[in-house]
């Protein structure tokens, strides 16, 4: 057991234990579990200056391989967003207005587009709401759950695709996506499954990824 360099996001625990010191590709980077709830985390937490500068420009380059959009990366990202809105397909019925926090370059808001399904999206990084605005005609924002400012009640379903691993106050980030969604609205999030064995136990940690869930942690 270690004293934590933070607060536990989920329980405020600082009683953790180290499972790990080296991201995917061997550099420095402590991840902990708490023991009081079992959320695993990267610990310390980085600077908000440095995670907000991180996914406005580098995250796409580091993670993904390319500052902007590729034809194969879009086609793969229109096939993975088809699945996704056949699963939610049920949920969004009579759904009107429908945002994607962390839209990436917009495939599930085109997708939602076609669907007829009227849709907006936020998306830290530059060059991919960019992308997404210019190249789609879509409505991606360039910000990120904290400064965008919409009113309450705006939306009937939020989604959340891979996105709430990435931030570093997930609890804060739900609270105030919770406030934007309409009286029954719908809220669907997947994220990676930290117990998962489809992938090299090697590979698992990442400085993108700031939480790792498990379906209870969720």
């Amino acid at each position: 057991p270690t004293a934590s360099a933070c607060v536990c996001n989920l329980c405020a625990s600082r009683e953790a234990e180290i499972v790990g010191e080296r991201d995917r590709h061997g550099a420095p980077l402590r991840t902990v579990i708490c023991r009081s709830c079992g959320l695993v985390r990267t610990d310390p937490m980085p600077e908000a200056a440095q995670i907000d500068a991180y996914y406005a420009r580098e995250y796409r380059r580091s993670y993904k391989g390319a500052a902007r959009p590729t034809a194969r990366r879009v086609l793969r990202a229109l096939n993975v967003a088809r699945d996704r809105l056949e699963r939610l397909r049920p949920h969004l019925q009579g759904r009107r207005r429908v945002l994607d926090v962390g839209a990436s370059s917009g495939e599930f808001l085109q997708v939602l587009r076609a669907a007829g399904i009227s849709a907006a999206g936020i998306e830290p990084n530059e060059a991919y709401s960019r992308w997404g605005r210019e190249n789609l005609g879509l409505e991606i924002e360039n910000t990120d759950w904290s400064r965008a400012d919409f009113p309450p009640g705006r939306f009937d379903a939020i989604t959340l695709f891979h996105v709430l691993e990435h931030l570093a106050d997930p609890v804060g980030a739900l609270r105030r996506l919770g406030g934007w969604l309409a009286a029954g609205g719908v809220l669907a999030v997947e994220v990676p499954n930290i117990e998962g064995t489809c992938g090299s136990p090697s590979g698992r940690f990442h400085f993108a990824h700031l939480h790792h869930f498990n379906p209870v942690t969720l």
